[in-house]
This record gives C-alpha cells, sequence and structure tokens, in this order.
C-alpha cells in the first residue's frame, strides 16, 4: 500500500509551493502516480484535504481506463475496478447480456472491455420482488453475471470486502457453502462484510 500523507507541512512563504499542504493538482497527480504503480493508496488525514478536492479523487485513480460513446451505448476499457458515472436510466446491459452491478453511483465494471447500455425498466415490475444488485464494492471485481434473484460474482480483496446491496439479500453462498456472512442495513442500502481472498458469492433476494 503507498501512503500519501495530506497536512500542513510547508510554511506560508516558503519558495515554490503555492500553499502548506497538496492540493487541486498537486494532490491529484500524487493519487495518480501512486495507483499507477499500486492498486491500493491510503490517504493519510483526518480533516487536512479539502472539501473541493475529494470530489476528483476517482477520476485521477482510474489511470488508463477509456470511455467512448458509441452509436447505442458507451465503450469502456479499464485495466482494474472502476465505477462507470453516468446518469443512465432503466436496465443496464454489459455486452449484450443483464448486468447486475449497478446503483445511484454508476455502473460498476470489473477490467476488461464493455459495452454499456441502457434498457427501459419492464411495465408492471414486481417491487416486492425485486432482484438484488450490487451498488459497489471496496475490493477487486473479477466478474459477474445476473441470475434469478440476484447475482454471482467473484471478487479479490487482501482484507475484508464490503459489498452494497440494493436489497437484503436472504440467500448468500461463498465458494458454494453457505457461511455466516454479515450483514447489516445503512442508510439506503444494504452492506455485506465477505472475507479476505478471491472468492466466489451468490446472492439472492428471495
Amino acid at each position: 500500500m503507498i501512503d500519501i500523507n495530506v497536512v500542513p507541512i510547508h510554511p506560508d512563504t516558503q519558495y515554490a509551493f503555492a500553499s502548506s499542504q497538496p492540493t487541486g493538482a498537486e494532490f491529484l497527480q500524487q493519487l495518480q502516480i501512486a495507483s499507477e504503480g499500486n492498486s491500493r493508496v491510503c490517504v493519510y488525514c483526518e480533516w487536512s484535504v479539502f472539501h473541493q478536492d475529494w470530489p476528483l479523487v476517482p477520476y485521477a485513480m482510474t489511470a488508463g481506463a477509456t470511455a467512448r460513446k458509441g452509436q447505442n451505448g458507451w465503450e469502456v476499457s479499464t485495466p482494474a475496478t472502476v465505477v462507470f458515472n453516468l446518469n443512465g436510466t432503466g436496465t443496464v446491459s454489459d455486452n449484450g447480456l443483464p448486468w447486475p452491478c449497478y446503483g445511484p453511483g454508476g455502473v460498476v465494471l470489473p477490467a476488461g472491455k464493455h459495452h454499456i447500455s441502457f434498457g427501459k425498466t419492464p411495465a408492471g415490475t414486481n417491487s416486492s420482488r425485486q432482484e438484488i444488485r450490487l451498488v459497489a464494492i471496496s475490493g477487486e471485481l473479477l466478474e459477474c453475471k445476473a441470475v434469478i434473484g440476484g447475482f454471482e460474482a467473484t471478487y479479490s480483496s487482501p482484507s475484508r470486502c464490503l459489498i452494497s446491496l440494493s436489497a437484503s439479500p436472504k440467500r448468500i453462498l461463498v465458494d458454494g457453502r453457505e457461511e455466516g456472512v454479515t450483514v447489516f442495513k445503512g442508510r439506503s442500502d444494504w452492506m455485506l462484510l465477505a472475507p479476505s481472498g478471491k472468492h466466489r458469492l451468490e446472492l439472492s433476494a428471495y
């Protein structure tokens, strides 16, 4: 893990520094260079990162990822897991197949090439039997596919993996076995604490 210290260390009068701490382009360049050399970057701070810098952090850390608008959607290529921040509506498809990894923050994509398109939500959809989706993940999403009632996903994480879900799972399998995985209610979604390492998850909302 690469550690970036964002604390006041330069006197305001010191030559060659615009501010007493990394901010703006300097802070974002540090994040970009660090993420190119290591997939895990730690920002050491308590309150010192300026409010206006936080929204740009995800974009600085997507080195090597590209997105291009096509006729029927978007062509996305990424060397690692990213969130494609696009305000689309309806259901999401990836390479022509239903994609169960999206939420208010965007579409979660594993490494590879993707063709992302949006479709209309079928009329008369029964919300009480809403299929569970992966909304966000703290580790690397390696692959995923939609199944009846939910999804199957493979992930990798050096520590416990925090996964945000669109609904409470009724069935959870880890590597094909029922495990005592912790699930708790968040503000607007459900959070699952998955074990560290590389694992296969099978989740269903019913």
